[in-house]
């Protein structure tokens, strides 16, 4: 992760407290630029990624779906079925998604989406 201070508040004590939080896989960020990133994600997400039909992890609403019910143990057949799409739109899905994520299975994509906590 990274720390962040503004300069005029970079004493050696602050310093030695962000330099630690980042060596323990955390952060600091000053609370108004925290408000700001938040607010600015929300723009990103409002104006440009929702209209594409793109979540921020960079899936489709059809991929997020489709990797839920492939995490719930579903066959192609009964993803299909749940989505009321055919077997080679799903097969297609799970493809582009296995290609561009370079998942080898439908195990590595499971755990993949686990850890980076889309489903």
């Amino acid at each position: 992760m990274r720390a962040v201070t503004r300069r005029c508040e970079a004493t050696p004590l602050r310093l030695a407290q962000l330099l630690r939080a980042a060596a323990a896989n955390g952060g600091e960020l000053p609370p108004d630029l925290l408000g700001q990133l938040l607010d600015q994600v929300g723009q990103l997400n409002r104006n440009l990624l929702g209209p594409r039909g793109i979540g921020l992890n960079g899936l489709t609403n059809r991929e997020n779906a489709v990797l839920r019910l492939v995490a719930d143990g579903l066959s192609t057949r009964g993803i299909a079925r749940e989505l009321a799409y055919s077997e080679r739109t799903i097969k297609a899905v799970i493809q582009e998604l296995s290609t561009r994520l370079y998942f080898r299975n439908r195990a590595h994509a499971f755990a993949h989406a686990v850890r980076n906590g889309w489903i």
